[in-house]
């Protein structure tokens, strides 16, 4: 029994490194996968390739590098999601992610603006309002929040949550336009596999293996959300990971410019 519970750890270690590409650990390509084009959005160690938050606005405290993740800190001083330096238009982009318990995030792309605004580090969590500013204009006794309009993989509980009650908020929707079609991520704490596919006219989501959510990009459901899509439609931008205020971890992003 010793020598089983000495392994046990061994063994969950050996499976969750396994949930990308069999036998390929997180944040690694491999050769097929190289040559099929796809490139690595996080080393597993730096922010080489990412708009660095500590670096534009110091001293931010809302990310850090744990365990090979992009992890996401609570109630930071500089609420700031994480952004590529890269911008993509057509791609497909494999992501493997978690949440805590009763706990969101989210993958946003196709955006079509960035906001921040500053607010008294007195002010309740979750309550926005203040002034409109920059991410380099923080004066003291403030908070910064800086976020990105857009498409977005919802990421969250969906059993403690209170989005996981509506299709359009659960786990792999179009955040409040597409609704997921079905319940198919794992219980908070686990890793979950996901997958963007931006083609042409459309954007599919898919979660563990399944496709639960489709949407064209002229629908009236998407200008209803972004009026900006009414009137022009930026198609090449950068991928966000969203800092939502609380523990989100994302790792093993892998992206590959795909036809029209």
């Amino acid at each position: 029994m010793s020598r089983l519970l000495t392994l046990l750890p061994l063994l969950a270690a050996a499976a969750d490194a396994q949930l990308n590409t069999p036998g390929t650990p997180p944040n690694t390509l491999t050769p097929e996968e190289r040559a099929a084009g796809w490139k690595l959005l996080f080393d597993g160690h730096s922010f080489q390739g990412w708009r660095d938050p500590a670096t534009q606005n110091p001293p931010n405290d809302g990310w850090s590098i744990v365990d090979g993740a992009l992890r996401t800190r609570p109630n930071p001083k500089i609420k700031d999601d994480l952004i590529t330096e890269d911008l993509f238009e057509n791609f497909e982009l494999t992501f493997e992610w978690r949440v805590d318990p009763g706990h969101n995030g989210g993958v946003k792309y196709l955006i079509q603006s960035m906001n921040c605004w500053a607010s008294s580090e007195l002010a309740p969590r979750g309550v926005k309002g203040g002034r409109a500013t920059q991410r380099t204009d923080v004066r003291p006794g403030e908070k910064l929040t800086c976020n990105n309009a857009g498409l977005e993989y919802q990421l969250v509980d969906d059993q403690r949550h209170r989005d996981g009650k509506d299709p359009l908020s659960q786990s792999g929707s179009i955040y409040k336009i597409a609704p997921a079609l079905s319940l198919a991520a794992l219980p908070a704490g686990e890793w979950n596999q996901s997958r963007i596919v931006l083609r042409a006219n459309t954007a599919e989501h898919w979660l563990n293996g399944r496709r639960v959510a489709h949407l064209e990009l002229e629908s009236d459901a998407l200008k209803q959300r972004l009026p900006s899509a009414a009137l022009y439609w930026i198609r090449v931008s950068p991928i966000a990971l969203q800092h939502h205020n609380d523990t989100a971890a994302y790792r093993s992003l892998k992206i590959r410019t795909i036809p029209d």
